[in-house]
């Protein structure tokens, strides 16, 4: 039956049932009419496997694309389509499909005539995908059987992090007249109303404004001018299941950074890996620490500039590649300073520490830790309580680290980890933001 499998459709194995079965009792019975029908059914799926084979051998002069080659630059989480056209010069049907995962054709089933088809590219995790060629599966005219052939087409789908996204948005504003130079007053946590605007990472979920948000459809929060001497601390703790968590870590991390800076919050920076603090910046100008922020994703992450060009217009998107390429340059000798300062004085148990730095500043502070929440819940609970007491605290959890396991039963191990430290945390006060950026 190995055989059957390997050619023949759905339709094809029913039959060749048949004809084994007529065969069976036509040798048994020694009956005519059986034997007849045996060869008549025989005579159908020899004629259908020639045809298909035959077609098979000439499916690149049967079959063409325009253009016979793509090369497509998109973002991780976002899907692109693609229109090739196709002629078909065969009556046979002919169901297409792609080598790759990442790509999905539409429509799969065609004949004779002309055809738009759309491919559609879409991976969540950064990478680069070729493909050769496309699979073909040419079946005969009672649809019996079926033959596999590639047709030559040549496609390279490069997917960029979402990262850089995040990393053009901060250049474009730091090239503009993007705020923090003169921080006061702010808009912030206070008492006295500002504004309302659209929430953005970072925000207290105390002050959404409810009405608004009925409104306009969408989450909206008050403002408030803030009291001199408050801000914002940001905490990444970088530790990540695979690429697909990294690199929406790294993007919730500078969007965030983003959000305060563009409010004019002063801004201070810690970067660590749960054993050690990376990175630790009291710098609380904005526009230095985006920079600093920004030069240390480059050092730190895969990011071809190039990808840029793709994204926005073609004299905007060389002044931001310039840009950034002359900030990840003056930016190494920045973060080799704050790394030197930290070896220096052996910054480990990055929470202990953090605790330590927040009683130390008398005025009321916004900490913010984007992570995976790969610490134990009691160790997370303690550090939440003893910031808690001066300060405000929100960690914005921004993955879904089950997608990145190798089997359901791991997979459900960390859905349900996760789960019940967001849900303890919760119990006890600790405000957790599920926020998912692509970009």
């Amino acid at each position: 039956m190995k055989l059957a499998v390997r050619f023949f459709t759905k339709r094809g194995e029913k039959v060749f049932f048949i004809l084994i079965s007529c065969a069976g009792f036509a040798l048994f019975f020694m009956d005519p009419f059986l034997t007849v029908l045996t060869l008549v059914v025989a005579g159908f799926i020899f004629y259908d496997y020639q045809r298909a084979k035959k077609t098979a051998g000439k499916i690149n002069d049967l079959v063409k694309f325009d253009p016979h080659s793509v090369k497509v630059v998109s973002i991780a989480g976002q899907s692109k389509v693609v229109r090739v056209s196709c002629q078909v010069n065969t009556d046979l049907p002919i169901s297409l499909s792609s080598p790759l995962r990442e790509v999905k054709l539409s429509p799969r089933e065609l004949r004779r005539g002309r055809y738009t088809l759309d491919l559609l590219l879409s991976s969540d995790i950064s990478g680069y995908y070729t493909a050769d060629s496309i699979k073909a599966r040419i079946f005969g005219p009672y649809y019996l059987v079926r033959k596999e052939k590639d047709i030559f087409f040549n496609l390279e789908f490069k997917v960029s992090p979402r990262v850089i996204i995040a990393l053009a948005k901060v250049a474009l504003f730091l090239l503009g007249e993007g705020g923090g130079e003169h921080p006061v007053p702010i808009k912030g946590i206070g008492t006295e109303y500002a504004d309302t605007r659209e929430y953005v990472p970072g925000d207290t979920l105390h002050y959404i404004d409810w009405k608004a948000t009925a409104r306009y459809g969408k989450i909206m929060v008050k403002e408030f001018f803030q009291e001199i001497g408050q801000g914002t601390h940001l905490i990444y703790d970088i530790r990540a299941t695979g690429p697909l968590s990294q690199d929406k870590l790294a993007t919730n991390f500078l969007n965030t950074c983003l959000g305060a800076a563009e409010q004019g919050y002063p801004i201070g920076v810690t970067i660590h890996n749960g054993e050690r603090i990376l990175l630790h910046s009291t710098q609380e100008n904005p526009r230095d620490v985006l920079k600093i922020v920004m030069g240390y994703i480059l050092k730190s992450m895969r990011v071809d500039l190039e990808d840029i060009d793709s994204l926005i217009e073609p004299f905007a998107s060389f002044q931001l590649r310039s840009f950034l390429s002359k900030l990840k340059e003056d930016s190494v000798r920045k973060i080799l300073e704050l790394e030197v300062k930290i070896l220096q004085k052996r910054l480990k148990q990055p929470y202990r520490f953090l605790v330590q730095f927040s009683r130390k500043i008398n005025d009321q502070k916004q900490f913010l830790l984007i992570s995976q929440l790969s610490d134990d819940v009691v160790e997370l609970l303690q550090f939440a309580e003893d910031i808690q007491s001066h300060h405000q605290l929100i960690i914005i959890q921004p993955t879904e680290p089950w997608r990145e396991t190798e089997n359901l039963e791991e997979a459900y191990r960390w859905y349900e980890r996760e789960r019940k430290i967001i849900d303890t945390l919760t119990r006890h006060k600790v405000q957790v933001v599920k926020q998912l950026i692509s970009g």
